[in-house]
């Protein structure tokens, strides 16, 4: 659990194409009950110049570790949204996490049906110190 407290960051990546053109980076702040997910947009690849900035905020609880489909040990993290603003998809609420080597990473929600526990790991979106 301690592992996972504070602060970490994603690269200067594509936004997703439902959301337009541009890019965006996600900080992500870990603390004690509490997830919150800064998405900040930008024009160019680089992520220099801010054009918007979104919050999210969820209560979290870390249950068991297991290993998932694909023989990777995770931990199931269940997420209840607190704060999530107009246009932002929320995060799906049985989740899974796997911190490695000052790495983290969240389930991908594509791998599950929205009342299942997700399996598999998001490998397009990586947070680090």
């Amino acid at each position: 659990m301690r592992q996972i407290q504070g602060s970490w960051r994603s690269e200067c990546h594509p936004q997703p194409a439902d959301l337009g053109s541009g890019f965006q980076q996600i900080r992500l702040q870990v603390q004690f009950t509490h997830f919150t997910f800064i998405t900040e947009e930008y024009d160019e690849p680089d992520c220099r110049i801010k054009r918007a900035s979104s919050k999210s905020r969820y209560r979290f609880v870390l249950r068991e570790p297991f290993l998932n489909k694909a023989q990777e040990p995770v931990s199931a993290i269940d997420l209840q949204a607190e704060e999530i603003p107009p246009g932002v998809a929320p995060v799906h609420p049985q989740n899974i996490l796997s911190y490695k080597s000052g790495t983290l990473r969240l389930g991908d929600p594509a791998s599950a049906g929205p009342d299942e526990r997700l399996q598999k790991l998001d490998r397009s979106l990586l947070f680090s110190r």
